[in-house]
């Protein structure tokens, strides 16, 4: 079997979770005997590389706005046919706007549900722009079989664009148990707290920086590290630099901005954390919620969304409203204050990251998964 993924976020270059999501997984499907190609449109990398079996096409964006969507097209195309050249493919996965460029491209196209711009909009209370909108339209209908990373996010989609009768498959994000785990000889650092995500508005890092300030009031030794890459406002700003001016000038020696780190070495930074703090305002599944718990940390994260359906409150991490920055902060002061929550978090995190979302065993699903479909085509059902 060949599957293909199309992500324009495929490591090393900066990446979320999709990009993430994608070399986990290809590499786990290629130790289990998939030939699996990665194509996409990137700033400034081209060319074809190859990572641990899993070979990835690059196409540099041309500089011109005015010409990007034919180029991409013509580029992706062009990538689609070195990849079959591999093998032919058989399933073609993309996000929401993945299948824009590729058109309706003889395989199994499936779209995996990570939460596109219609959905964000929405969920956001604004009014959806009409091109962005169009293109994941147009992008939804060339799909042949649609799955989703959780069930909020199948409701949602299924909701927004009228996907009635359509199955959606859920299948969520898995996490590499072997790399996030537990490690004993790191020690633990008093009253650290970290956040791992992209610098911007939808993460909750404005709020989480205004919860320190009730957190510093109570836990005499609690300061935050933040890892990330910084994002721009929309007047071109450094978000990462208006969130610094935003710090409390009493509080601004217990807030360090760390920048971007490689994700093969989030497991020793997360090791010192005494709780990891995901305050997202809107996710999909996120996987670094999923990391944290694979290492065995207490979790705080948010009750909005998919919150529910990875976190159960009390049990393997505690939610909080992240919009109000003395909820979050009373989440944060409730695992720091008491030692004995805290380690009872720790175990259930651990254990429901191993039962529940566990590389190997969602390695196999998504496989059984491609098979069915790549078997439905060819049957043209």
């Amino acid at each position: 079997m060949h599957v293909c993924y199309i992500t324009n976020e495929y490591p090393p270059a900066v990446h979320g979770g999709i990009g993430s999501f994608v070399r986990t997984l290809g590499r786990a499907l290629v130790k289990r005997g998939v030939t699996v190609s990665v194509i996409g449109i990137y700033d400034e990398l081209s060319g074809v590389s190859e990572d641990e079996g899993v070979v990835v096409y690059r196409a540099r964006k041309p500089r011109l706005r005015g010409i990007r969507l034919l180029a991409g097209a013509l580029n992706t195309r062009r990538m689609l046919a070195a990849a079959a050249r591999r093998a032919p493919i058989d399933v073609l996965e993309g996000s929401e706007e993945g299948f824009l460029l590729t058109g309706r491209y003889p395989a199994a196209r499936i779209m995996r549900l990570h939460g596109g711009y219609l959905y964000l909009a929405t969920e956001l209370g604004l009014t959806p722009q009409f091109w962005p909108a169009f293109k994941e339209k147009q992008s939804l209908l060339c799909a042949t079989h649609y799955c989703a990373v959780s069930s909020y996010i199948a409701r949602r989609t299924r909701a927004l664009y009228k996907l009635d009768g359509q199955e959606i498959k859920v299948m969520p994000n898995p996490v590499d148990t072997a790399l996030f785990s537990p490690q004993p000889g790191v020690e633990i650092e008093k009253g650290l707290i970290i956040f791992c995500g992209t610098l911007k508005p939808l993460k909750g890092v404005k709020e989480l920086i205004r919860a320190m300030e009730y957190v510093t009031n109570t836990v005499a030794d609690a300061r935050l590290e933040l890892y990330g890459a910084d994002t721009c406002t929309e007047s071109g700003r450094s978000y990462k630099a208006s969130l610094e001016a935003s710090i409390n000038p009493g509080i601004r020696d217990r807030i360090r901005f760390c920048g971007y780190v490689d994700h093969q070495r989030l497991p020793s930074i997360l090791a010192r954390a005494e709780v990891c703090v995901y305050p997202s305002l809107i996710e999909a599944h996120p996987l670094a919620w999923l990391e944290g718990l694979a290492m065995g940390k207490a979790v705080v994260a948010s009750r909005y969304g998919p919150g529910p359906e990875v976190i159960e409150h009390g049990v393997n991490g505690l939610l909080c409203d992240p919009r109000d920055p003395q909820s979050l902060a009373a989440a944060i002061i409730e695992v720091l204050s008491k030692p004995e929550l805290r380690l009872r978090l720790e175990r259930e995190a651990r254990r429901s990251a191993v039962q529940r979302y566990s590389l190997d065993a969602l390695a196999e699903e998504n496989l059984r998964y491609y098979q069915r479909c790549a078997e439905e085509l060819r049957a043209g059902r």
